[in-house]
């Protein structure tokens, strides 16, 4: 069976129009909870994160936290990486502390489509007893604030259009977007 649909030509002036719009909205959706703390322009930042690449989307769709450190970089001075195994996440306790050392603000981000782990939970909840600035960032999944309950941005996505949008948020823009679910004491309402 063949599908009936052919490719049709994208001309870059549309490309560029629809990169902008995809970012528009990605900006609009960004949500703050908690009054997370942005990191200053001059600030050390250390991205924590699971792994260096790993598959985000349902249809096999990556995301190298590598571009979002080098988007980071446009707009921050200085930006290094922490990376962990998820699968192994207590292991790496010692390594973020001393990685945290030479930071001034941390950003830790969690990742993927499913829960956290309880050992990945404690990795990244670690990062905000270490006596830094630091802010969640949930990448697509906006329930992994409920495993860590610390100030975050959600993103709903990761594709390159949200993580610029999520760079100039960081950088000062309003969070304008909203929680899908509603908060109440220790429940969530759908």
């Amino acid at each position: 069976m063949r599908f009936p649909g052919q490719a049709q030509p994208y001309p870059p002036a549309q490309q560029k129009r629809d990169q902008a719009l995809m970012e528009q909205v990605a900006l609009r959706s960004i949500t703050a909870y908690r009054r997370p703390l942005r990191p200053r322009r001059s600030d050390r930042i250390l991205l924590v994160s699971a792994g260096s690449t790993f598959e985000a989307g349902p249809y096999g769709e990556t995301l190298a936290v590598k571009d979002f450190a080098d988007l980071l970089k446009t707009r921050f001075a200085g930006v290094s990486q922490f990376v962990y195994d998820p699968q192994q996440a207590d292991a790496f306790k010692s390594g973020l502390e001393q990685a945290a050392a030479t930071a001034d603000y941390l950003l830790v981000v969690s990742v993927g489509r499913g829960r956290l782990s309880e050992a990945e939970t404690r990795l990244l909840k670690q990062a905000f007893t270490l006596g830094k600035r630091a802010a969640h960032i949930a990448l697509w999944n906006p329930y992994h604030i409920l495993s860590l309950r610390k100030p975050a941005f959600v993103t709903y996505g990761f594709r390159a259009p949200t993580l610029r949008a999520l760079v100039k948020v960081l950088g000062g823009a309003r969070a304008r977007g909203s929680l899908p679910f509603k908060l109440r004491q220790n429940r969530v309402n759908l």
